[in-house]
């Protein structure tokens, strides 16, 4: 039996800082990201998979106010996404 190869989906760090943009600024959700990247352990990069997506969106997520809201709404998104 031939197992299909798995895709693995990326998430440019740019799409979740567009994402708070808005609200933020650019600088603000840059900054904002760029820290829960950093307090998740990871190195700042171009993109991530889901699953260190959905992290940086958790940590985000215990922000009180906006930023933890749209987190949360953010994360059942990134699961479903496929491309």
């Amino acid at each position: 039996m031939v197992t299909p190869p798995t895709t693995v989906v990326k998430i440019p760090i740019q799409e979740i800082i567009d994402s708070f943009s808005e609200s933020l600024g650019e600088e603000g959700a840059r900054t904002l990201v760029k820290e829960a990247v950093k307090s998740c352990g990871f190195l700042t990069q171009a993109d991530f998979t889901k699953e260190q997506t959905i992290l940086i969106l958790n940590h985000l997520q215990e922000k009180e106010g906006f930023v933890g809201i749209l987190a949360g709404i953010l994360i059942p998104r990134i699961i479903i996404r496929n491309v």
